[in-house]
C-alpha cells in the first residue's frame, strides 16, 4: 500500500509540473489580450472621443477598458487667460518707470492698472531700489505687495529685507536695460508674481508672452481640480500639503534631503545620473566661494576693523584646464545673489552694496571694495576683483585623462552586432573580449506586417452623365449593371478576423497584402495613355 500511494504522490506531481504553465508566455499572453482589447475599445477618432476627451470634459462617464468600474469625472478647468501684464520703460537716467495691469476676476480682461509711483533704480527678487535718478544714493526699498488682490508697494527701511538687488540705471551701466531687457522684466514680475500666488495660492500659471517693453503671464484658477477629493481632507494638495503658498517665500525646497535619501539607493535618478557619463566626462562642473567676513580687532580697548578672508576657488582659478561658467556676486552668508557671468557671457549686472553693522562701524561691500564707517571716520579694509561678502563661482573643468574613447564604443557596437546569436530566449554576444549572454523573456514571432482583408462592396454609380441626361456607356469591369458598381475596402483584422458587415463580401481573407506594384502599374499605364492623346479645338 505504501508503495502505490508514493506511486500516486509521483504521478500527481509530474501532472502538475507537465501542466504547470511558464509564467513568461502568460505574462505575455496576458499582454497581447490586453492590448487586444485596448485596440478595439479605441481604434478610431470617434471611439476615443466617446471613452476618453468626451467623459473628461464632463459629458458622460469615464469606464475601465474593461467596463466593470465607472464614474463621472472632470480635469478640466476654466481656460488660461491673461491675468497679468508688467511694462518697463527706459528714461534717459537709465531709472525704469513700471506699468502693472491685472485681471483681478480672470474674466479675460484687463480691470485694474498700477503706475509704480517712484523709478525703478535697482531690480530686486522681491522688489526694487529707487535712488536719485541716474545714480545708486539716497536709496529707499520698496516690496510688492498686494491689497485686496490688486497690485501695491510697501517701503521698507533696511535692505536685508530685499533679496538679490542689482543696479539698472546710469550710475552701472549706460545700456543695462537695453542689453538685459528680458532679464529685467522677468525678474521685476517673476517677484511680482510670486507675491500674487502666495496671495491666492489657486492661481496656477501656464504660459508667457514676451515683446520688446513688456511679460504677460497667462494663467487659471484651478479650483477643486488640484486637490484630492477625499471626505477626510478636502483641501490636501496632491502635492501632499495644504498651503503651498509656503514655498513662494524666500526659502527653498528640500533638495539636499531628498539627494541625500537617494544617495544610498543604487537604482535612484540621483545615482544613475551621477554614474552616467555625462556627468562624469569629459567636462567636470566644480564649485567653490570666496568669503569675506568683517570683524573688530580690539587691542588694549583700540578697535580696528578687518576681515576674514576664506577662499576655497584659490587652486582651481589657476587651473588651465578650468573655465568660469558661472559667477555670482551675494551679499553675506551667500544670500542675496546676482549673477555676473553666466554660462560663459557677462551679464554687465551688478550687486547693489551690501552692509553689515558691527558695534559702531558699517561694513559696506561694492564689488571692488570693502570700506568701513565709523562715526566720521572712513577706509578701505579691502580692495580688488571679488570684493563682494560672497562670491560663488562654477567652473567647467576638462580632465584629458577621464575623456571618453568613442573608437572603443564604436567597435564594441560592430563586434556585438556581428556576434549576436539566438537559441529560443537565450541571446549570446561577444563585447570588449569577452562573452556574455542574456535571458530574454517569452515572446511569439512578431507580426511582419499588420493583416488586413479585402471586401468588395455594391454601391450606386453616381458617375456624371451626357448632356441627355443618359448615363455615360462606358465599359467598367467593376459594374454590376448600368446603375451599380463594385468598391473594394481594406480593413484592419482584429485577433486575425476580418471585420467585414454584412454587406461587405470577403475578397481575401486576413493577410499581408502588398498592393505596391499594382499602383506602380496603374500609374505607368496612366502615363503611357497620357502619349497617345491629341487635343483638338
Amino acid at each position: 500500500m505504501k508503495i502505490k500511494i508514493n506511486i500516486i504522490m509521483i504521478i500527481v506531481f509530474s501532472v502538475n509540473i507537465a501542466f504547470s504553465e511558464d509564467p513568461m508566455k502568460s505574462n505575455y499572453q496576458k499582454g497581447v489580450s490586453s492590448g487586444n482589447e485596448i485596440s478595439n475599445q479605441f481604434s478610431s477618432p470617434d471611439k476615443i472621443n466617446e471613452k476618453i476627451f468626451n467623459p473628461l470634459s464632463g459629458s458622460g462617464e469615464l469606464k475601465t477598458v474593461d467596463g466593470s468600474k465607472k464614474g463621472a469625472v472632470k480635469i478640466q478647468a476654466p481656460s488660461s487667460k491673461s491675468f497679468l501684464k508688467v511694462s518697463a520703460f527706459n528714461t534717459a537716467t537709465g531709472d525704469i518707470s513700471i506699468i502693472v495691469n491685472q485681471d483681478i476676476d480672470l474674466d479675460g480682461k484687463f480691470d485694474f492698472e498700477y503706475h509704480v509711483p517712484s523709478l525703478v533704480s535697482g531690480v530686486c527678487a522681491n522688489g526694487f531700489v529707487s535712488c536719485t535718478p541716474g545714480t545708486f544714493t539716497n536709496e529707499k526699498f520698496y516690496k510688492w505687495k498686494i491689497v485686496d488682490k490688486k497690485t501695491s508697494t510697501e517701503q521698507v527701511t533696511e535692505l536685508k529685507e530685499m533679496s538679490g538687488c542689482y543696479c539698472v540705471n546710469n550710475s552701472c551701466n549706460s545700456k543695462l536695460f537695453t542689453n538685459n531687457i528680458q532679464r529685467i522684466l522677468r525678474d521685476v514680475a517673476g517677484g511680482l508674481v510670486s507675491v500674487i500666488q502666495k496671495d491666492n495660492p489657486q492661481l496656477a500659471i501656464s504660459s508667457t508672452e514676451n515683446d520688446s517693453v513688456s511679460i504677460t503671464f497667462f494663467g487659471q484658477e484651478v479650483d477643486g481640480v488640484g486637490k484630492n477629493i477625499v471626505q477626510s481632507n478636502p483641501n490636501m494638495y496632491q502635492s501632499g500639503t495644504s498651503d503651498p503658498q509656503k514655498y513662494y517665500e524666500l526659502g527653498s525646497l528640500p533638495g539636499d534631503e531628498e539627494k541625500d535619501k537617494q544617495k544610498g539607493n543604487d537604482n535612484s535618478s540621483y545615482n544613475v545620473l551621477m554614474s552616467s557619463h555625462q556627468a562624469k566626462n569629459p567636462k567636470e562642473l566644480k564649485s567653490c566661494r570666496v568669503d569675506i567676513t568683517p570683524y573688530i580687532d580690539i587691542v588694549d580697548e583700540v578697535k580696528t576693523p578687518k576681515v576674514d578672508i576664506k577662499n576655497t576657488c584659490s587652486e582651481i582659478l589657476n587651473d588651465s584646464d578650468c573655465n568660469i561658467y558661472n559667477k555670482n556676486a551675494c551679499g553675506q552668508n551667500g544670500l542675496s545673489c546676482v549673477s555676473i557671468i553666466k554660462k560663459k557671457q557677462d551679464t554687465g549686472l551688478t550687486l547693489i552694496p551690501q552692509q553689515i553693522n558691527l558695534d559702531d562701524f558699517t561694513f559696506t561691500a561694492n564689488s571692488n571694495q570693502i570700506i568701513y564707517t565709523q562715526g566720521s571716520n572712513t577706509g578701505v579694509v579691502i580692495a580688488g576683483e571679488n570684493s563682494n561678502f560672497t562670491t560663488k563661482y562654477e567652473f567647467l573643468c576638462t580632465d584629458s585623462d577621464k575623456e571618453f574613447n568613442y573608437d572603443d564604443s564604436l567597435n564594441s557596437t560592430h563586434n556585438i552586432n556581428e556576434s549576436v546569436e539566438v537559441n529560443g530566449s537565450n541571446v549570446a554576444y561577444e563585447a570588449f573580449g569577452r562573452s556574455n549572454s542574456i535571458s530574454m523573456p517569452y515572446t511569439e514571432n512578431p507580426e511582419t506586417c499588420e493583416k488586413v482583408c479585402k471586401v468588395e462592396l455594391v454601391v450606386e454609380d453616381n458617375e456624371v452623365g451626357n448632356n441627355s441626361g443618359e448615363l455615360v456607356k462606358t465599359w467598367d469591369k467593376n459594374k454590376t449593371d448600368n446603375n451599380n458598381k463594385k468598391e473594394y475596402l481594406y480593413l484592419a483584422c482584429k485577433d486575425n478576423i476580418c471585420p467585414n458587415s454584412e454587406d461587405q463580401n470577403v475578397v481575401d481573407q486576413c493577410k499581408c497584402i502588398n498592393k505596391f506594384p499594382e499602383a506602380i502599374g496603374k500609374l505607368q499605364s496612366i502615363k503611357n495613355a497620357s502619349k497617345d492623346m491629341i487635343c483638338t479645338q
